[in-house]
């Protein structure tokens, strides 16, 4: 005949039973993950576009020296298609293009939906005259851009052409074919010469003087 265990030795030999089997058990308990904050995203709305457009305003009253009596004249929705030959090197697609206006500058800005990244893609004076040959702006333009940095079609931080302003044109009679200015020792032909005096600025505020035949195919500085 078997003979049972004591009850104070078997009470000890199921509880040493028990505690063997727990932590056994407690690995085998399938665990439950926390709710993935990637299946919750928090939505992000960009500002609105006025928003945006009071951004490059500040901006070009700090960069541009825009008149602070500024404003902003229009607001449109844009994308690289309808901003062609603007050097645009971002990899955020351009969705605002915002108008300012004053009496003597006219600016136009391409955006990013937020306004953190924006270009200057147009300077313009909206009191110059519109029998100035848009040749003989455009001459002047790349002039400064290239003498600032020959490179300029390469690099984004560079004054391109587009954001060189005319601040005036005036017409005149130039005394020969070096338009009153040569160079040592270079043959002038002596035939009057009809053109323009263009006063222009860059990013400075230092205005400079160019003379340009009527074409825009010569273009000479006035050196102080």
């Amino acid at each position: 005949m078997m003979k049972l265990k004591s009850p104070i030795t078997l009470l000890s030999s199921v509880l040493l039973f028990s505690c063997s089997i727990a932590p056994l058990q407690a690995q085998q308990q399938p665990t439950i993950a926390a709710p993935s904050s990637s299946s919750h995203p928090i939505r992000y709305n960009p500002p609105s576009k006025a928003i945006v457009a009071k951004r490059i305003l500040q901006d070009a009253q700090k960069d541009w020296r825009f008149s602070k009596t500024g404003r902003v004249s229009k607001i449109e929705p844009t994308n690289l298609q309808q901003t062609q030959g603007v050097f645009w090197i971002s990899a955020s697609i351009p969705t605002w293009k915002i108008t300012l206006d004053s009496d003597d500058q006219r600016l136009v800005f391409i955006s990013n939906a937020h306004g953190t990244i924006h270009l200057l893609a147009s300077r313009t004076n909206p009191k110059l005259s519109k029998q100035v040959p848009k040749s003989v702006i455009q001459a002047v333009q790349r002039s400064i851009a290239n003498s600032l940095n020959p490179n300029y079609k390469n690099d984004p931080t560079a004054l391109h052409p587009y954001q060189v302003l005319i601040k005036s044109a005036s017409r005149q009679q130039w005394p020969d074919g070096c338009l009153g200015l040569p160079k040592p020792g270079e043959p002038c032909t002596f035939a009057t010469v009809s053109g323009w005096r263009i006063v222009a600025e860059g990013k400075t505020a230092q205005s400079l003087a160019f003379r340009v035949d009527a074409t825009g195919r010569q273009v000479r500085a006035e050196v102080p």
